[in-house]
């Protein structure tokens, strides 16, 4: 009787799968698509959330050591992204985030005191949470030339590379 219900239940399974119905079309999704492959020492934005109204990113270092704070410039289409929050992960006590004008997010996060740097490498220091106003292709690029990264020593981290992004349709 068992091997007949498996039997029973195998055919009823294949049977279901069998349709001359055509498959549904796909739903096309908006998300946000990382830039091109970079080397180490590099700061990128990675996609955490897209829905119809929030745009959440992280802004992640990658060979990063001793690393003591970054400070950076983020350009995007105003009548698209508005900055709502940004949250830096519990190694940085010192953080700001604003907007210096319809576009630009002006950002920086830093340890404070002694603190002896952090090793970074592939871990979000930031959380971004954007107001998304529509559902239009956008460019998330970092303004490389406003951007720098600092090592616990005090020097700048040489040779930096500052990844964003877009959102797109696929």
């Amino acid at each position: 009787m068992s091997r007949f219900v498996a039997t029973f239940a195998a055919v009823s399974i294949a049977a279901a799968g069998c349709s001359d119905d055509p498959p549904p079309e796909s739903e096309s999704a908006f998300v946000f698509e990382p830039g091109p492959a970079f080397a180490a020492p590099a700061i990128s934005l990675r996609g955490v959330e897209v829905t119809s109204d929030r745009v959440v990113l992280e802004v992640v270092g990658h060979g990063l050591g001793s690393l003591y704070g970054v400070a950076w410039r983020l350009s995007y289409a105003p009548n698209i992204l508005a900055l709502h929050e940004m949250t830096p992960a519990p190694a940085w006590t010192a953080a700001a985030a604003r907007e210096g004008a319809p576009g630009l997010l002006v950002a920086g996060i830093s340890g404070t005191g002694a603190f002896p740097g952090a090793d970074v490498d592939g871990d979000a220091l930031v959380t971004l949470r954007f107001d998304l106003a529509r559902s239009s292709p956008t460019s998330i690029e970092f303004v490389v030339d406003r951007s720098m990264a600092e090592a616990a020593d005090g020097t700048a981290i040489p040779d930096m590379t500052w990844v964003g992004g877009a959102l797109v349709v696929r």
